[in-house]
């Protein structure tokens, strides 16, 4: 007691002395002054740091501990049995388990599905790579053309670049269908090679998910590719799908490529095989960099309407789109 009343008669005296000092200090219009010196202004800040460390030194000040009287609320509101806490296994939901359970049935159906198709896959490569020939032609017996008059000329746009792109199969194949049209409506026709490519990427997609990653990706293909192209999605016109954000910009793949085949990459290391799911998000890879594919035509020739490009609409496989398909008119 004689400490803790010591220590608050220091404290006392303390804030007395300072009371005091600040009693001295005079607040007028022209400014803070002490005496009407340098000096007071001087004491006048050493009066405020005082303050801030009284303060300071109250606060460390505090006894932490707790009084009786808190130690007594304290008791009260323990259990009867006098035993404060206890520990228990941790509450599990039973819900939450219950999907922790399905998840991993899940999983280990994934797994052993994807293990049969690596499996099979390896098994193919390997009779692939054991049965592997070559085919040579002996040209020495060939009677070659003499210059290109030595052929009939076909109906042909000029060439179309294809820049940066890798899909020259698609440019040669759709001349070649546009040539196949002139010659069987007499229609000149201009088809979109970028709709063909766009499709062609979505189903590399789709069999590169259901293969589990075994398919081949990439943006070469064939000719038949072109044709598979038509018969699920039908063609549309250059002028309706240029496969551009702007037209006039060259074709340059090589972004659009890279950025799907680094998400084809995350779905394998991360298991993830939900095939609609991940060519949504190819997708709109391909719109960002291809524009969005339309989903109808409207025609500017009433006669490619009602006969070069009937009625009928491509139905897809899989009923994505509604397009005009070309067809003998």
């Amino acid at each position: 007691m004689g400490a803790e009343m010591g220590a608050e008669t220091g404290q006392g005296h303390r804030w007395s002395s300072v009371a005091k000092n600040a009693a001295r200090l005079r607040v007028s219009r022209m400014g803070v002054s002490w005496g009407g010196s340098r000096r007071g202004l001087l004491l006048a800040c050493g009066v405020l740091l005082t303050l801030l460390a009284g303060s300071a030194a109250m606060g460390a000040g505090d006894d932490p501990r707790p009084d009786e009287h808190s130690s007594a609320q304290a008791e009260a509101r323990l259990p009867e049995s006098g035993t404060p806490a206890t520990y228990k296994p941790a509450y599990r939901y039973p819900v939450i388990e219950e999907l922790k359970a399905e998840h991993r049935a899940r999983q280990a159906e994934r797994d052993s599905l994807r293990g049969l198709a690596d499996e099979r896959y390896d098994a193919e490569a390997k009779r692939e790579r054991e049965d592997r020939q070559s085919l040579r032609l002996d040209w020495s017996a060939v009677e070659k053309p003499s210059s290109p008059e030595a052929f009939a000329p076909a109906f042909h746009f000029p060439p179309q670049p294809q820049y940066k792109t890798r899909t020259c199969w698609a440019f040669c194949s759709v001349s070649f269908f546009e040539s196949e049209a002139f010659r069987r409506t007499g229609r000149e026709i201009k088809l979109s090679e970028m709709w063909v490519v766009y499709w062609e990427f979505v189903e590399k997609v789709r069999r590169y998910v259901q293969q589990y990653g075994h398919a081949n990706f990439g943006s070469g293909s064939q000719d038949q590719g072109t044709r598979e192209i038509f018969r699920q999605y039908g063609g549309v016109p250059a002028e309706a799908y240029f496969g551009l954000p702007a037209k006039g910009e060259r074709h340059d793949h090589t972004e659009m490529t890279a950025a799907v085949r680094a998400y084809l990459e995350h779905v394998e290391e991360t298991d993830f095989w939900d095939e609609e799911k991940v060519i949504a998000i190819v997708r709109t890879i391909l719109d960002s960099y291809l524009g969005p594919p339309p989903r109808d035509v409207h025609l500017r020739r009433p006669d490619l309407h009602t006969r070069g490009l009937s009625g009928n609409r491509a139905r897809p496989r899989h009923g994505r789109i509604r397009q005009y398909r070309l067809d003998d008119g």
